[in-house]
């Protein structure tokens, strides 16, 4: 589609939303890594033999870090097109172009900032389980 005729605001808008579609994908990607993780967890229980992660993808340990690590980036999109649209509010209302609330922006960038938080935690986590695997041998 033609972005002529469009303002700057309209154009900058259209940009956020292709960056959150993008980081919908991504968060799609990771959730679809996360359950095949799962799935290969549960067959290496179930079969009794432990799942080398010969593959492409590594261990189930390994993947859903991976899964994770593509969240993560999934989530710095969504932070960065919230912290874009409060940028933008901000300027709105200091120019008078806009008497909205900025807190409803300023809530949704907070919001990632702590969920960005949270999934750093889940990292170290992740990453405490692999190195323990590394050093178990299951017999």
């Amino acid at each position: 589609m033609s972005h002529e005729g469009l303002t700057d605001e309209e154009k900058e808008t259209l940009r956020l939303i292709d960056l959150e579609i993008l980081a919908s994908w991504l968060s799609i990607l990771s959730s679809l890594l996360l359950i095949d993780s799962g799935e290969r967890a549960k067959r290496e229980i179930l079969s009794g033999e432990e799942d080398n992660g010969d593959g492409a993808l590594g261990t189930p340990t390994e993947e859903a870090f991976d899964a994770l690590l593509v969240n993560f980036i999934s989530t710095l999109l969504y932070a960065g097109v919230a912290f874009c649209r409060l940028d933008m509010i901000c300027a709105d209302i200091l120019s008078g172009k806009s008497d909205r609330s900025l807190w409803p922006n300023l809530a949704i960038s907070l919001g990632f900032i702590y969920s960005l938080i949270g999934q750093l935690l889940k990292y170290d986590g992740i990453l405490g389980r692999m190195e323990e695997q590394e050093t178990i041998t299951v017999l």
